[in-house]
């Protein structure tokens, strides 16, 4: 716990409050006190502009909600159209057929689709001048 909050619970004890009002000038108490009334204040209207907004953002969800119900809609009916929207646009595309074979540097056989980053070995036959042709499946 910070210092700060310490002496804040210190000054929450009338006690003490008491104790401290005798070591102080009554004018330096009231300064005290008015700058208190200051912070607390602003506060309150922190707190009053909080619940505005969550009144003007609770009053547009219910505006929203009687609409959809006067369409014979619900909020399910959104979440799920939203959702299944998303998994439709998510899945994966099919995986694509070999087209070409050839072997690699080590003696391997492999395929290539023809999609994507042409394979070294087959990008240094056709430099070379073979036609792509040759390594067709």
């Amino acid at each position: 716990m910070s210092d700060s909050l310490k002496y804040l619970r210190l000054l929450n004890n009338i006690r003490t409050l008491r104790a401290l009002a005798r070591e102080i000038s009554l004018d330096s108490l009231q300064e005290i006190n008015d700058k208190l009334n200051t912070v607390i204040n602003e506060r309150r209207e922190d707190e009053n502009q909080a619940r505005a907004q969550l009144e003007a953002h609770s009053q547009k969800i219910e505006k929203y909600i009687t609409l959809l119900e006067g369409e014979g809609l619900s909020i399910d009916d959104l979440v799920t159209a939203k959702t299944s929207s998303k998994t439709s646009s998510c899945t994966k595309r099919a995986v694509r057929p070999a087209k070409y074979k050839y072997k690699n540097e080590n003696g391997e056989i492999k395929t290539w689709t023809g999609q994507g980053r042409t394979p070294a070995v087959i990008k240094s036959a056709l430099n070379q001048g073979k036609k792509i042709e040759f390594f067709l499946i």
